[in-house]
């Protein structure tokens, strides 16, 4: 009796699949990446350049004050600002607007923020601005407007302005970090499962052993249904006699399991091959027959 054999998975399936998952793991990270580091220090950045406006704009003004340009609350005076409409804002309000949003977008919209003096979330006030991280200079205690202002014209002399952040860029690079990590887990998921199988086979027999003991020969099979054979799947029409797939069509995937595409093959020929090999020799018969019947006949030459 042949040793039975096992099908193992299709290295070019493996590859393809390895591919993919790192491809999504990685959409996965430069999301994230994107979420938790690059936006929101943009987002920061943002901010930065318009407080910076904002207090330029009242140096233009004359009320640059630390009365004036404090805003004591920041969300309701966010609120009346849009309110009243962009059109009837004086440039003052507008870069005071456009502030608040660049605050409210990294979800920095508070008084520690926005008022002046203030204690900031950092020690001490940085002198130095070119080594200094845009968190910390948002953090960074403020002792009035002026010298705000002039920390801020610093900042900005040696550096550009930031692109502007939209509302939807934070949230777009979470909905990134869900996709790649969830198509990921997907695929390992698919990747697991398909390892778990086994097909295994006897080529005395040409019994195919199923998962779960389930044992196919090819007079089990009345279809080889092929519609989909250029997707590497074959659909089986078993025939009523099996003792536990009577009737059923069961689906197997060709590319993930090697040889399995073999060995169906192999069965099909061994259903298909002997009745094309009987229809040929009746047609030899058939033919042998004709041409006997032919030769008997008596020929009539022209007188």
């Amino acid at each position: 009796m042949a040793e039975l054999q096992r099908t193992r998975l299709n290295p070019r399936w493996l590859v393809k699949m390895a591919i993919g998952l790192v491809v999504l793991t990685g959409l996965g990270f430069y999301g994230l990446y994107d979420a938790i580091v690059a936006y929101p220090t943009r987002g920061v950045k943002v901010a930065l350049f318009e407080e910076h406006t904002y207090l330029s704009a009242a140096v233009a003004s004359g009320a640059l004050s630390n009365r004036a340009a404090t805003v004591q609350d920041p969300v309701n005076e966010q609120s009346r600002l849009k309110d009243r409409g962009i059109a009837s804002l004086t440039e003052l309000e507008n870069a005071r607007l456009r502030w608040l949003n660049a605050l409210a977008m990294i979800g920095k919209l508070k008084p520690d923020y926005t008022t002046i003096p203030r204690p900031g979330l950092n020690k001490t006030e940085f002198t130095n601005t070119a080594e200094v991280k845009p968190i910390d200079m948002l953090k960074a205690p403020v002792s009035s407007a002026s010298s705000r202002n002039a920390q801020l014209d610093v900042l900005w002399a040696e550096s550009n302005p930031p692109s502007t952040l939209n509302a939807y860029d934070i949230p777009f690079q979470w909905l990134v970090v869900l996709l790649g990590f969830a198509g990921a887990l997907w695929m390992l998921q698919i990747l697991l499962r398909t390892a778990m199988v086994s097909y295994r086979w006897n080529s005395d027999t040409l019994c195919l052993h199923l998962p779960g003991s389930v044992q196919l020969l090819p007079t089990d099979i009345t279809e080889f249904d092929k519609r989909k054979w250029d997707k590497f799947l074959i659909f089986l029409r078993i025939g009523e006699n099996h003792d536990r797939l009577a009737g059923k069509t069961i689906r197997l995937d060709l590319l993930r399991h090697e040889p399995l595409e073999e060995w169906i093959l192999a069965m099909e020929k061994s259903v298909h091959g002997s009745q094309e090999e009987s229809d040929e020799a009746q047609s030899d018969t058939t033919a042998a027959q004709a041409e006997s019947q032919e030769s008997a006949e008596p020929t009539h030459e022209p007188t």
